[in-house]
């Protein structure tokens, strides 16, 4: 039963672990893909 519940625990804590890695993933994700978007933006100005 201790062991049972030393899983759920680590179960519990490694999914909001996840859930917190998801969102700083997402906005990381969301900052670089805009940061992309404007140096392709700038360039593409550039060349026009």
């Amino acid at each position: 039963r201790r062991l049972y519940k030393t899983y759920n625990s680590l179960t519990i804590t490694h999914r909001t672990l996840g859930l917190k890695t998801t969102k700083i993933y997402k906005i990381f994700h969301v900052c670089f893909f805009t940061h992309l978007l404007n140096t392709f933006l700038t360039r593409f100005t550039l060349f026009c």
